[in-house]
């Protein structure tokens, strides 16, 4: 015999409808970033031996292709009307993008 589902509400045993992230991303990732500055400040490392013009050049054009795919994911979640916080519950899973 099949149980039948109780139309009751749960109270206390509630399922989570949202990412179990204890640290928000944000935070996560400036802590890494300061880490690795830290790291870089204590025990500089030169792996490549290039002049400062370049370096600068090819820094700036990964920068801004990170903006670009930051700023198109928000598009694409505004479109979606999906929320930006992780512990806000999932409204609607988005697979495609721009």
């Amino acid at each position: 015999m099949m149980e039948k589902k109780s139309k009751k509400p749960m109270i206390g045993n509630e399922p989570n409808d949202s990412a179990p992230i204890r640290i928000p991303p944000p935070l996560y990732f400036f802590a890494c970033l300061g880490i690795g500055l830290l790291l870089e400040y204590l025990s500089p490392i030169r792996l490549v031996s290039i002049s400062l013009i370049p370096r600068v050049v090819v820094g700036g054009i990964f920068i801004l292709i990170s903006i670009y795919f930051a700023l198109s994911g928000f598009v694409v979640l505004i479109k979606n009307r999906t929320p930006f916080d992780t512990a806000k519950s999932t409204i609607k899973i988005v697979q495609g993008g721009p």
